[in-house]
């Protein structure tokens, strides 16, 4: 809002939907990163909650197996513990393929149109603009895809 208003005051209104463009894309950012977060926190409390049902009928039926003709084969609880590992490695599939893809991609594109902001306020000779995905990458030790700012 900070630089809404600088834009605003300045004159240099045309620049105001790449602004808003901006802000969407944090807002992305901060959409899939909660999703994220969600996914994982639900996902492991369901999976300890199968296991610790699996635990449970280990003690309530010491003496119940899946049985192959008249031998004892697999223990019950051994079915509920591969639901639990089917629910771990889905979760994972869900977070890892799906939303950490749409969050690097919310970071890319919110990389470049940070890049093409610099370089066009710096040519209408605006203040600078704020350079969150290249603080973020400093601040996280990650290798940014476009090349750093130089600091003014």
């Amino acid at each position: 809002m900070k630089n809404e208003s600088k834009l605003e005051e300045s004159g240099h209104v045309e620049y105001l939907p790449l602004v808003q463009h901006w802000r969407a894309l944090l807002d992305a950012q901060v959409h899939f990163n909660d999703m994220s977060i969600r996914t994982r926190s639900v996902g492991v409390t369901i999976t300890l909650g199968t296991y610790g049902a699996a635990g449970m009928s280990i003690i309530q039926f010491p003496d119940k197996f899946i049985r192959v003709g008249n031998e004892p084969w697999l223990h019950i609880s051994a079915t509920i513990v591969i639901f639990g590992l089917f629910l771990l490695v889905s979760t994972f599939l869900l977070d890892y393929k799906y939303y950490y893809a749409m969050l690097l991609a919310a970071v890319t594109c919110s990389e470049k149109l940070e890049a093409e902001l610099e370089r066009t306020l710096r040519e209408a000779e605006l203040p600078p603009f704020l350079r969150v995905s290249d603080e973020l990458c400093k601040r996280v030790s990650v290798q940014c895809r476009h090349a750093p700012f130089k600091d003014d």
